[in-house]
């Protein structure tokens, strides 16, 4: 989470002066309807005034009165922080779009590969990261990541990982905003190890954790052997900390940051999976049903939509299809599934657990995450059934799914759903 570490500035202190009435926030009727918003300080004091500009420490926005006003970003709410992300350096354009290179313009909604961040902010973890008979001294702190490694892991390995981390976060929550609220009071730890002999460290005191009678949802004993893998902590000592109870590990197989960037695409996928499931908690439903699918299925959207290519292993389950082992190939490999009779039909979708999940699921539902993300009224829809989730702890059924993006009835929303697959936006 973004705290306040300084005080407010005497300009912000002016802005907010202006904003007080009875004891509450004054909302001035903005210069230009269509731009303005609520900004709200750390305070929970709000003014509704249009974005101007800002460089890497300010913001400036106009009030109603037409005055324009500079105000410190250290000041300002997480919602805020979230916002300014997803918007350039410089001006805003008309009607919410930003400026981009050459005078093209683009949604103003962040992405992976756009999104502003500010690396100087990152900080070592105090005392490095500390857990129950283990530590790691090489920290960097994120507003919602601790990344840990060796001393013998260079510098900016550690920062790259950190940036890219928080891209990931910045990318989900411009689209998925009610995933910010699990991150509120607590980071993810992604812990980084050089080669097999440091991760049988890190896995050797995990197979003593878990031996030592805290209830585990998971142990890997093999985790030392792999690229990619996670450890679990004890959900009272996880809370304790200020931590998410699954802690990500990275191999990194590469000796250079450069090198390692074209490898992003991968475990931006299991980043990209670990904050979603961390925002809906408890997945799964009765009858059945499952919201993991539909984690699963953005994970891998994202991933080709950062770096152009799905390389994250596909679990087949049944017939295997040909096209679904190149990511590029998968739109044409869905359009043949359904030129040989296959349709989409979201109950029976919603009934696939991601660990089952086939080829034609998949196909299906990178699709369907694409067709969600191409509309911001079902992109809303789809933050509601996540907000729901967060807030219930369990997934209710595809009626409220289909009704949260806008539609009556599954008919009508598989409909779409085909409408969508057949058509040439599928890509």
């Amino acid at each position: 989470m973004l705290k306040d570490v300084t005080p407010p500035s005497r300009l912000l202190r002016n802005l907010l002066l202006a904003m007080t009435l009875a004891g509450g926030a004054l909302h001035f009727s903005p210069a230009h309807a269509e731009a303005a918003r609520d900004w709200t300080d750390t305070k929970g004091r709000t003014v509704s005034a249009v974005f101007v500009r800002q460089d890497a420490d300010n913001v400036w926005i106009k009030r109603s009165d037409g005055r324009e006003v500079e105000v410190p970003k250290n000041t300002l709410s997480d919602a805020d922080q979230i916002y300014l992300a997803s918007v350039p350096t410089g001006p805003a354009t008309p009607g919410g779009a930003v400026s981009a290179p050459g005078g093209a313009t683009k949604s103003g909604l962040a992405d992976f590969n756009t999104v502003k961040v500010d690396p100087t902010l990152f900080k070592p973890h105090g005392g490095g990261l500390a857990l129950d008979g283990f530590s790691l001294p090489n920290t960097l702190e994120t507003g919602h990541f601790v990344i840990a490694a060796s001393d013998k892991t260079k510098p900016a390995v550690v920062s790259m990982y950190a940036e890219a981390a928080e891209r990931t976060y910045l990318d989900i929550v411009a689209a998925l905003p009610s995933i910010a609220t699990a991150f509120e009071d607590h980071k993810k730890v992604i812990i980084l190890y050089e080669n097999e002999a440091e991760g049988g460290l890190i896995e050797s005191w995990h197979s003593h954790y878990a031996a030592s009678g805290k209830p585990l949802l998971f142990h890997d004993p093999k985790m030392a052997e792999r690229n990619i893998g996670y450890l679990d902590l004890h959900p009272a000592e996880a809370e304790k900390l200020g931590y998410c109870p699954q802690i990500r590990t990275f191999r990194l197989n590469s000796k250079t940051a450069e090198s390692m960037k074209k490898n992003w695409g991968k475990r931006v996928h299991f980043l990209v999976s670990d904050i979603l499931n961390w925002g809906a908690r408890d997945p799964y439903g009765s009858d059945g049903y499952s919201f993991g699918i539909i984690t699963l299925c953005y994970s891998y959207e994202r991933e080709f939509a950062i770096s152009g290519k799905i390389e994250t292993e596909v679990i087949m389950s049944g017939a295997e299809v040909e096209g679904f082992k190149n990511g590029k190939a998968w739109a044409a490999a869905t359009k043949k599934l359904l030129k040989n009779g296959g349709k989409p039909d979201i109950d029976a979708f919603l009934h696939t657990l991601d660990s089952k999940a086939a080829p034609r699921d998949l196909g299906f539902g990178f699709g369907l995450i694409q067709f969600i993300r191409k509309d911001p009224a079902r992109l809303a829809g789809l933050d509601k059934s996540y907000a729901a989730l967060t807030r219930k702890r369990i997934f209710s059924d595809p009626k409220e799914f289909i009704a949260n993006l806008g539609y009556d009835s599954p008919e009508a929303f598989n409909a779409a759903w085909l409408k969508y697959l057949e058509s040439d936006a599928f890509q």
